[in-house]
């Protein structure tokens, strides 16, 4: 086995390594969306920042990364790059070194470059490639899960008003939104993010969908939903995304939230989407609880923090 830089020689059995990594996933969850065609890879060529194991002119498996990013997870200052989920791929067969071995060698790449904060995206079912990126100083992050688009059965008694929020009415939310800034900057997550303005707010969210519960006239809890999510699999058109969500704590486990997706989840299956899909950080327990008693996890993303002193960097 051979260990090299990725390049375009690579992307036609690297796509084909790519679909045979989802056909696991289908036969686990054969509800997920047929996909017959897999993601572009010259992004990830022109970078030069991927590997590729080849025994002979056979690829073994490849792992790239998107371009590096400064001040990785806002806050942290350092250098990083996320490995999405179709940027890494292998034969099954010695699968655990032969990661070992492609990440030692992008890792050194990466490191080389000032790059010391690594994230990347596994299918959730992967146990041999997951344990074998936790030996290597990994540890969860993130979440995508998905359901299929059926009803639910909401488990609060009283009826709640749910409505789709007009655009106009968007500023009613900033409130919450601010109150889901501060909650995501407390123990356990400890993700720090700055206040919005209501100017800010209506910018970022101009082409996401909002669902509120009101009660007595006043919304309890909100989701937003996209069109586009994290990963080429939620990026289908078969998959509605949610990409946020906050209930005001003296109604969360009395089933509003329920209600709330439920009526959501309705109004986009009669859309057409078959699929509901949601991602959320790992630490945080109130989503990550709430999340999955409804949806099945099927990817998880790992990150890793190398010491600058370690690698070199200094100011």
């Amino acid at each position: 086995m051979v260990i090299t830089e990725f390049t375009a020689e690579h992307i036609a059995q690297a796509q084909g390594l790519i679909l045979a990594e989802y056909q696991v996933l289908q036969s686990k969850l054969p509800w997920m969306p047929e996909i017959s065609a897999a993601p572009e890879l010259d992004y990830y060529v022109a970078n030069h920042l991927g590997v590729a194991a080849l025994d002979g002119e056979k690829l073994l498996g490849f792992l790239c990364c998107r371009n590096p990013f400064p001040d990785a997870f806002h806050t942290t200052g350092a250098k990083g790059i996320f490995t999405p989920l179709h940027a890494h791929a292998a034969v099954q067969e010695n699968r655990a070194k032969l990661y070992d071995y492609l990440y030692q060698a992008a890792a050194r790449k990466w490191v080389a470059e000032g790059i010391v904060s690594h994230a990347i995206c596994f299918y959730s079912h992967d146990r041999v490639t997951l344990e074998q990126f936790f030996w290597n100083g990994f540890g969860m992050r993130c979440i995508d899960a998905a359901r299929e688009n059926t009803p639910l059965v909401p488990q609060h008694a009283d009826p709640i008003d749910c409505r789709k929020l007009p655009k106009a009415e968007l500023h009613l939310l900033l409130e919450m939104q601010n109150r889901l800034i501060s909650h995501l900057g407390s123990s356990p997550c400890f993700l720090s993010y700055a206040a919005l303005s209501e100017e800010r707010f209506l910018a970022a969210n101009d082409d996401n969908h909002f669902f509120i519960a009101e009660v007595q006239g006043k919304p309890v809890a909100y989701l937003r939903f996209s069109k586009e999510g994290e990963n080429f699999i939620s990026n289908c058109g078969k998959m509605i995304n949610i990409s946020g969500a906050f209930c005001l704590p003296d109604f969360r486990g009395s089933g509003v939230v329920d209600q709330l997706l439920d009526f959501a989840a309705d109004f986009w299956r009669n859309q057409g989407y078959q699929l509901v899909g949601v991602d959320c950080e790992s630490i945080n327990p109130t989503a990550r609880k709430y999340w999955l008693k409804h949806f099945t996890p099927y990817t998880y993303s790992l990150v890793r923090r190398i010491d600058e002193k370690a690698a070199g960097i200094t100011d």
